[in-house]
């Protein structure tokens, strides 16, 4: 009983380590120090670039750079520049090479904080149209969840929802469809992000019941089978009020 109870213990301060040690990763991209950019402007944003592209967590080092910008008004005037941005998408694109995503896939990933970034693209779109949705952004969103990208940036649901509302601003619908015809509603089921499935469910236009090709499944068949409860009802409920 003992020896059990110390491995109780051993376990519970095991535990606790584990919280700690993420907890100071976390604030070390939230406080994300200016001087880790340090050097010429050409230098600062390859090595943001750089910064992005090597981080285990894309979506905490990319807030981490959102949060520079808001407290310092030269980070602020650089992260709000389009050639800095493309600079930095064009950096990223050359970096990483996990993703295969082009430029202007990196700059829609950018403007799920940064308000440069969305700037950019909402010119961009009054001068190519639909073309630069569907071609580029649209599809680099379904390209990320599709290819399981979601998880290995580690977007937050805020930041997700922040690029399906840009891209909603810009025209896009809301059931458009990806690989075997899944759509942003079965992706945020199978990744379990309640809120991101709040978010497109109360779009006017969704459709609920769209079957996907592989297992012929809606989204809530997929909820169910993975047994992501909270999605389960939040779907169940839409198909109420519908």
């Amino acid at each position: 009983m003992k020896f059990f109870n110390k491995q109780l213990i051993v376990l519970f301060f095991l535990a606790v380590l584990t919280i700690s040690i993420n907890a100071m990763e976390a604030e070390k991209y939230e406080q994300c120090e200016v001087g880790l950019f340090e050097g010429l402007p050409s230098e600062t944003k390859e090595k943001i670039a750089t910064f992005l592209a090597s981080s285990d967590n894309f979506g905490q080092a990319l807030k981490c750079l959102a949060n520079l910008s808001q407290v310092n008004k030269q980070w602020h005037e650089m992260l709000n520049d389009k050639r800095t941005l493309k600079a930095i998408a064009k950096a990223l694109d050359n970096k990483d090479k996990k993703y295969f995503l082009s430029v202007d896939k990196w700059i829609f990933l950018l403007a799920a904080e940064l308000p440069g970034a969305r700037k950019y693209l909402l010119e961009q779109h009054s001068i190519f149209g639909e073309y630069i949705i569907k071609r580029h952004l649209e599809g680099g969103l379904l390209q990320v969840f599709s290819l399981g990208m979601i998880k290995g940036l580690q977007l937050t649901e805020d930041q997700i929802v922040n690029l399906i509302r840009l891209l909603l601003n810009l025209g896009m619908d809301i059931n458009s469809t990806g690989i075997d015809n899944n759509t942003l509603l079965h992706y945020a089921a199978k990744y379990n992000l309640p809120k991101v499935v709040s978010f497109i469910l109360a779009q006017s236009n969704i459709d609920i019941n769209i079957i996907e090709y592989d297992e012929a499944q809606t989204a809530l068949d997929i909820a169910k089978e993975k047994g992501y409860q909270e999605i389960v009802k939040l779907i169940e409920q839409a198909e109420v009020k519908k």
